[in-house]
């Protein structure tokens, strides 16, 4: 198989079961780019890129994952002992009292894949009111008079 139809089939099925309405990917194949769009993309597309700090530091950790100083599965409380211990809500709507211990830690598969269990709330619930108070709210156009 070479390395365009790998991308095409690792991609699609986002695409197909309508996870995303589209995507491009570049990857280095004999040390040439390559690069292979699906879904409503094109491989010329022109695509914001709000932040760089997540791809460079998830580059960083995989390069310390292929050297074998770290792996996927390590929990992150290795490094970050405060994450111990963790509790997460019963229901993401739910009062801010009612938790349980979480299944288990954080590792840093979860945070490559955006998976840590820290949400963005969407709709108003006491999550989102407290997020507010403390100035932590993370939706789009949300206001942080102190970060101005």
């Amino acid at each position: 198989m070479t390395d365009p139809e790998h991308l095409r089939e690792l991609l699609q099925p986002f695409v197909d079961a309508g996870r995303l309405p589209g995507a491009v990917a570049v990857r280095a194949h004999q040390g040439e780019p390559v690069v292979v769009a699906v879904g409503n993309m094109a491989t010329d597309a022109i695509v914001r890129i709000q932040s760089m700090t997540k791809p460079i530091t998830a580059l960083a950790t995989l390069r310390l994952v292929e050297a074998g100083r770290l792996g996927l599965d390590d929990p992150v409380t290795t490094w970050l002992p405060e994450l111990s211990g963790r509790r997460v809500l019963r229901a993401p709507d739910g009062p801010l009292d009612r938790t349980v211990p979480a299944d288990r830690d954080i590792t840093v598969r979860d945070l490559l894949t955006c998976q840590s269990g820290y949400g963005i709330p969407m709709d108003d619930c006491p999550l989102l009111d407290a997020m507010r108070a403390n100035e932590t709210e993370g939706r789009p156009g949300a206001s942080h008079p102190r970060r101005r």
